[in-house]
């Protein structure tokens, strides 16, 4: 049986190895972002290190998917979208990340929330995965997962840190508001899968401020007591 099962990984990953060689390639040829050049001998040779920050626009690029070339982030127009890197499909770590997403994305659709996925597999092996998730839970994964084989959306998006791996993603997660404005932000390592509670939490947290124009408190829960501007202003710049 264990044979059996590495034997199918073996051959999804090669398949997928050739469907990345033929599959859509990654357009970000228009986007303008604020990215450095690095020269660090502890991470490869200028490497090109492009981190955007909370404010910033969201970049922009075209990609294929599970969903097909998604033109990202206009496909999702009026939405707020939730971008989740992984470093790998199929991995332990990953499938049960990918489980919990599932299990909470009917929560995220009715806050106007759109999940989309991605790492530099290819869309084959992305598929064949999604399949397989779909075939072993009753919650089905049925968010885009974006295919970026040669890093090049990752890179754009900070998602690629070389000290943790020169060719796989982190595990980033990126809050973007319906203006494509990018309003939060973190990075966990390959090692520790994410906490979605606190994904949802957050996303409720940020839409709040957004519509409210308020500020919310430590642990703070939907229903719960919020802070006004006013009072954070002063605890800026205090009398």
């Amino acid at each position: 049986m264990l044979y059996k099962k590495t034997k199918l990984m073996f051959l999804v990953i090669i398949s997928g190895y050739f469907f990345a060689a033929n599959s859509i390639e990654p357009d970000i040829n228009l986007i303008t972002s604020s990215c450095s050049i690095e020269n660090s001998q502890d991470i490869m040779p200028r490497f090109q290190i492009c981190a955007p920050q909370i404010g910033d626009s969201a970049p922009s690029f075209r990609a294929d998917s599970t969903d097909g070339l998604i033109n990202f982030p206009k496909d999702f127009s009026g939405k707020w979208i939730i971008l989740l890197s992984h470093p790998a499909d199929f991995t332990p770590v990953c499938t049960t990340e990918f489980k919990k997403l599932a299990a909470i994305n009917s929560d995220l659709k009715k806050a106007n929330c759109q999940l989309v996925g991605i790492s530099v597999d290819s869309t084959y092996t992305h598929k064949v995965w999604q399949n397989k998730l779909n075939a072993d839970s009753s919650r089905k994964v049925d968010f885009p997962i974006i295919s970026d084989p040669e890093g090049k959306i990752a890179k754009l998006y900070g998602m690629i840190h070389p000290k943790e791996s020169k060719v796989q993603t982190v595990r980033s997660t990126y809050f973007i508001d319906p203006d494509y404005k990018i309003r939060a932000m973190f990075h966990y390592p390959s090692s520790n899968g994410r906490n979605f509670e606190e994904i949802k939490r957050l996303l409720y947290a940020l839409q709040i401020s957004r519509k409210e124009n308020v500020a919310t408190p430590a642990n703070w829960q939907p229903g719960n007591k919020t802070i006004s501007m006013e009072e954070v202003a002063k605890d800026v710049m205090p009398d």
